[in-house]
């Protein structure tokens, strides 16, 4: 059960307005999670280029269209991201 009250205790009825909510973003090709994408992504991107299927957590990070090979589509797709800040 979630914490609806946020009491910290499982269960719990919310009042009106204060059921609690997280949210979840995933920056493409942001593998060190700062929000950014910056030259230590771009990094460990080309330490995975060219790999293919079973790819390692990390590498599939980088694999934009899920077809499990890093290559010239998933590299540009981090480029055109190069220097995206996620406020």
């Amino acid at each position: 059960p979630l914490d609806g009250d946020n009491d910290g205790l499982a269960g719990g009825v919310a009042a009106l307005g204060s059921d609690r909510v997280d949210r979840f973003y995933r920056l493409f090709g942001d593998v060190d999670g700062d929000g950014a994408i910056s030259d230590l992504d771009m990094e460990e991107f080309w330490k995975w280029a060219g790999s293919q299927a079973p790819l390692k957590p990390t590498a599939t990070l980088f694999d934009f269209n899920m077809d499990g090979t890093l290559d010239r589509i998933d590299s540009l797709e981090l480029r055109r991201r190069y220097g995206t800040v996620r406020r």
